[in-house]
């Protein structure tokens, strides 16, 4: 992915739910986990569509067969593989590929052994995606734990990142995440009960990341 050339056009990332996003330019349409979404009919359809992993709340077959037209792309891992659409590209942590122009690399998400009482999403099963999308690199980061691979993303202008703490980073871990990406821009997801602006305090305070904590419905323009 070459960063040195980023032709300018606008982008719009709109949070659908828990790890959910639409992600959107003048001429291609990206949706990340979409787990149960609202309003599917209201929405464009999908030219991409990239899941993490197969659990029920980022993958629901119902949102990506609503979401899908003629042509669309879904890319996830061997566990989500009887849940792609008809188009399907099954993945692992380390692949590249290009689609509907976005530029694709997929990272690992995982929970490091220790970290929780159960390691609920073990190495390999689960990815994380960096992608490049309307001039920018966006890192959505699937469902993890803090782990080293995140210190070799390379330049990142925008992360997703989960904050619930219970099957991914917590507020604290998070905050190490971004200290690690050093990302221009982090939104938080996956939150459970955590406090998003107890995370863009915390940053804000000791980062010059800025921190852009959405509800379910609303956008970011870029």
């Amino acid at each position: 992915m070459d960063a040195r050339y980023r032709p300018a056009m606008s982008l719009s990332i709109k949070y659908l739910s828990q790890s959910c996003f639409l992600l959107q330019t003048e001429s291609v349409n990206v949706y990340v986990d979409p787990g149960s979404v609202e309003d599917i009919d209201k929405l464009p359809k999908a030219d991409l569509i990239l899941v993490s992993h197969h659990h029920w709340d980022h993958l629901k077959e119902s949102s990506l067969s609503g979401l899908s037209k003629e042509g669309t792309l879904s890319v996830g891992p061997q566990k989500t593989q009887s849940k792609l659409g008809a188009r399907r590209r099954v993945v692992s942590p380390g692949e590249s590929l290009t689609d509907s122009g976005v530029e694709i690399r997929t990272v690992d998400a995982y929970n490091p052994k220790g970290t929780r009482l159960i390691t609920y999403h073990r190495k390999g099963e689960g990815v994380g995606y960096v992608f490049g999308i309307g001039g920018k690199r966006i890192y959505h980061a699937g469902d993890t734990g803090l782990i080293d691979e995140m210190k070799s993303l390379g330049s990142i202008d925008i992360a997703l990142l989960p904050i619930g703490g219970r099957f991914t980073m917590d507020v604290g871990e998070a905050v190490e995440a971004v200290n690690r990406i050093k990302p221009g821009i982090a939104v938080p997801m996956h939150m459970l009960n955590s406090d998003p602006m107890v995370f863009k305090k915390r940053l804000e305070e000791s980062t010059s990341t800025k921190v852009v904590v959405l509800a379910v419905g609303e956008t970011l323009a870029l």
